[in-house]
């Protein structure tokens, strides 16, 4: 992880396109996702949101609103991982992408049994 994290920060700065610059701000965030180092992938995962968002990457917007979903869940922040999860939902539910629907509800469901609240429940 060291060596990918060394090369990502050396290719950030010198990468021009923003669908690489996204994805490179996304896989540094799960990085430090891992290494629970939370507020250095919020920052990566709002990085990578605002460029996909920028180039219209619905599908990336997609995997950047579940990521902000699982980062507030570790954080116990469970309305805001809920908010995530639906706006992740509510795009994945448009571009009928079955494979991130089923991510999205897992997590979901997953939050559920966590909280073990049921204002939490899956919005269809």
């Amino acid at each position: 992880r060291e060596e990918c994290l060394a090369l990502i920060n050396k290719l950030l700065p010198q990468t021009d396109n923003t669908l690489y610059r996204a994805a490179l701000y996304t896989f540094r965030g799960g990085i430090n996702f891992d290494r629970s180092n939370y507020d250095a992938a919020a920052t990566d995962y709002y990085n990578s949101l605002k460029l996909y968002k920028k180039i219209n990457s619905n599908a990336n917007v997609v995997i950047a609103y579940n990521r902000l979903g699982l980062l507030n869940h570790a954080l116990e922040n469970y309305p805001e991982a809920l908010k995530y999860f639906n706006l992740a939902l509510e795009m994945a539910l448009k571009s009928h992408n079955e494979r991130d629907l089923g991510v999205i509800y897992l997590n979901m469901g997953n939050l559920y049994q966590k909280t073990k609240h049921f204002f939490f429940t899956i919005k269809t």
